[in-house]
């Protein structure tokens, strides 16, 4: 009786270890994941500042590595998540892709078109639809989970914030609801009549959007209480970026980039150019980017009179594109920024402002290009989705290259390398005793 229940500890302790070691090699791999996603970019530009700035550095080519047809016209932005790509098209559906080979994961149909760019968090992949829903789609099997009804179609991207989502809609509202069953929070009306294109733009519990009335409102994340707005003469369609304490928008018909103070709402410089703006800004260490419908300009972040104007003579440079109808906000890359133009995706050179290559599509460049695993994509009204060759920073070194991530994942948790050798000892030993106990046993019984 004695020797059963010593058995029995035995086989428990051994158990308990087993699991243990399991729980860990488990633990480390989903870290080992995380530690090779550092270059994703899971939600429209790339953060909830809208930074518009590629995580991991690199190089990039116009050599076409693959491209994928839908049924409709691509505006949306790509998350680029592990090894998957996600996108929406105006076919109404949102796709799926292995990201190295462009072959279909799944898709999953809406009842509207999709202009709005996915966001990809904690297995769940959100994103609107002109069916005036936000959809909440589990990541690996494209199975919706949940969804939120607006008044009218939802076109901006949804931000997370803690714990709830963030994003405009054609009613003219801004929305806050909990990300894990859609519940509304919060809804604020920016304007009587207009439309909440734009994506938010999320920092210290301050939230900013603008809208098509040229209004731009800055807002209390947690509870959405008004703080204050900035009125302009035109049209807000694009994000605001956030850098360190200001907010950079454009707005449309004004022809004008704003800087303003985010937590004071006091204008510090503006930019006039000679055609509207609908895109972005992208920021660099001392160097803002953007464009409008002739130019990419690149102009200094500070204004260097101090009179709240930057001036055409105080341009870095500009670089004049073919063609353009219609544009994306740029990509800071390296010393590159990644922009489209019309038809053309370009790689314009971020200190002399030289084009580097361009890349030729057979419709306009709405969406943003992301570059994520060495990778560039980006897609077109074509109904493309286009993966262009690039080289990660660290793999231009071939000695760097191999075996890098796994040294990363092997000193991922170097605390536990103890208890990990405690406990493998402790279940060979109490292995060894338990049968060493049963040959005993079985010896004496004979």
């Amino acid at each position: 009786m004695e020797t059963r229940s010593v058995e029995a500890v035995i086989k428990a302790i051994i158990i308990t270890g087993l699991v243990f070691l399991l729980y860990v090699s488990e633990a480390s791999l989903v870290a080992g994941e995380s530690t090779r996603g550092n270059d994703d970019c899971n939600q429209f530009r790339g953060d909830n500042s809208n930074s518009g700035t590629a995580s991991s550095g690199g190089k990039t080519t116009d050599e076409l590595l693959w491209k994928f047809k839908t049924e409709g016209g691509i505006e949306s932005s790509p998350a680029v998540v592990g090894e998957k790509i996600y996108f929406g098209s105006k076919d109404g559906s949102i796709y799926c892709l292995d990201a190295q080979t462009g072959i279909e994961k799944w898709a999953f149909p809406t009842g509207g078109d999709i202009s709005s760019s996915p966001l990809v968090a904690n297995g769940k992949l959100y994103v609107g639809s002109g069916d005036k829903k936000l959809y909440c789609i589990n990541g690996e099997y494209g199975i919706e989970q949940w969804n939120f009804s607006a008044d009218r179609g939802i076109m901006s991207s949804p931000k997370l914030y803690k714990d709830k989502l963030y994003f405009g809609a054609d009613d003219g509202n801004i929305y806050s609801i909990h990300e894990n069953n859609g519940t509304e929070a919060w809804n604020f009306s920016i304007s009587q009549g207009g439309s909440v294109w734009s994506t938010p733009a999320i920092k210290d519990n301050l939230l900013y959007i603008g809208d098509s009335s040229g209004r731009l409102v800055c807002l209390d994340a947690k509870s959405g209480e008004f703080i204050y707005d900035i009125p302009t003469d035109g049209d807000i369609y694009s994000s605001v970026m956030i850098s360190g304490d200001d907010i950079l928008f454009s707005s449309g018909i004004d022809r004008s980039l704003y800087r303003y103070n985010g937590k004071t709402g006091q204008l510090l410089w503006e930019f006039k150019t000679g055609t509207d703006i609908y895109t972005s800004a992208s920021a660099g260490e001392d160097r803002i980017f953007f464009s409008d419908y002739e130019f990419i300009y690149c102009i200094p972040s500070v204004d260097p009179n101090d009179n709240k104007i930057i001036s055409p003579g105080e341009v870095i440079w500009k670089y004049e594109a073919e063609n353009f109808e219609g544009g994306s906000s740029p990509l800071v890359l390296s010393d590159s920024i990644i922009i489209g133009m019309g038809e053309t995706l370009y790689s314009i050179n971020s200190v002399n402002g030289t084009s580097e290559w361009s890349f030729k599509t057979a419709g306009t460049i709405v969406a943003s290009p992301v570059f994520s695993g060495a990778n560039l994509y980006i897609g077109s009204t074509d109904g493309y989705m286009y993966c262009l060759k690039g080289v990660e920073i660290g793999e231009i070194d071939d000695s760097d290259a191999d075996g890098t991530d796994n040294d990363d994942e092997l000193n991922l948790y170097p605390y536990l390398s103890i208890p990990i050798i405690i406990f493998t000892i402790l279940d060979i030993s109490f292995l060894v005793v338990l049968i060493s106990r049963k040959r005993r046993v079985k010896k004496n019984d004979s």
